[in-house]
Formats: C-alpha cells, sequence, structure tokens
C-alpha cells in the first residue's frame, strides 16, 4: 500500500476484532492493489486467510502471488472460475474448485469450511465483487 493509504488503513482499524473492508479501485490498479493487500494481511500482519478468486484461475493466481513474494501456504484458496474457461481441476491442497462464480451457495459452504478450518485471526479477501453479480 502507498505511505499515506497504509497509515489510513492502520488507524481506521487498529482497534477493530472483526471488520469488513472494501477496497474500489480504477482497474488499472486492481492487480496491485489486490497484491498490496494479500501481502499486507499475511506479511505484515501474519494473517492467514481465504481467497476466493472468481477472474483469475488458480494456477495464475498462485503463481502470481509467488512471483510477489507473498506466501501462499497461508492462504487457502475457493477458484470459481477454473471449471469455466476450461482449465485443470486436478484436487490441490489448498484449493477448492467451485463450479462458478454464480454457485453462491457453494461458495458460502467452502468458504465457512475453510474459514473455520483456521486458528484464531483470519481473513475472507474476494478478489472480485463484480465478478459474483456478472454471472447472475
Amino acid at each position: 500500500m502507498l505511505g499515506k493509504q497504509k497509515e489510513d488503513f492502520k488507524d481506521k482499524l487498529k482497534n477493530l476484532k472483526e471488520y469488513v473492508a472494501l477496497a474500489t479501485v480504477e482497474s488499472k490498479d486492481y492487480q496491485k492493489t489486490n497484491l498490496k493487500i494479500i501481502k499486507h494481511l499475511t506479511e505484515e500482519q501474519n494473517i492467514p486467510g481465504v481467497y476466493i478468486t472468481l477472474n483469475r484461475p488458480y494456477e495464475s493466481m498462485n503463481k502470481i502471488l509467488s512471483e510477489n513474494n507473498i506466501d501462499t501456504k497461508m492462504i487457502l484458496f475457493i477458484d470459481a472460475i477454473t471449471k469455466i474457461v476450461g482449465g485443470n481441476v486436478k484436487k490441490k491442497g489448498n484449493c477448492l474448485f467451485i463450479g462458478s462464480p454464480e454457485k453462491l451457495s457453494d461458495i458460502s459452504i467452502a468458504m465457512d469450511q475453510a474459514v473455520r478450518s483456521l486458528p484464531d485471526e483470519k481473513f475472507v479477501f474476494f478478489d472480485s465483487i463484480n465478478d459474483l453479480v456478472a454471472f447472475k
């Protein structure tokens, strides 16, 4: 995150035990912003989490995160796009494949199971809210 944004983020959230944060960004900044948020949570805050990928297949997202020095062992993935784009849905230890973003019940069940499997503090990250409604 940028300096002032990072400090604002920390200041506004420091006393909250549970919260929901929504980041709205320009499409040109989408990837960079998502990476900064995930890096902040996993590296700076040392919080494990669930990453729900709605617009990039797990393999692609896992590679991008790794290339940006983000520890993917701290992340459980729920992939709701690979099956739609015809990718490989071979079982992975840290990824659960869902049929599509329109299967909100399946995403909810998978998310609940993933969150319950993580100890104490954790995050849930949707890479795009737009894609939840785009398939409806």
